[in-house]
């Protein structure tokens, strides 16, 4: 675990449970979230990129690598 992951999980810590559930709520959606994206990107062609009508991301391969 690195120590800035160490930091927020000990102020967390000195929250009430119910904020504490709704920090891990939110951080476990986003976990996920993440994940299905990286599958998602991970198995879509370079056909499939090519055949989007430059309607998305294909009209913009730049894109690929942008942050949210």
């Amino acid at each position: 675990m690195t120590e800035l992951l160490q930091q927020a999980i000990s102020q967390i810590q000195q929250l009430p449970p119910d904020q504490q559930d709704a920090i891990a709520a939110r951080f476990l959606a986003q976990l996920q979230d993440e994940q299905k994206w990286e599958t998602r990107f991970a198995t879509t062609t370079d056909d499939q990129w090519d055949s989007d009508g430059g309607n998305g991301v294909a009209g913009d391969r730049s894109r690929r690598n942008c942050s949210p």
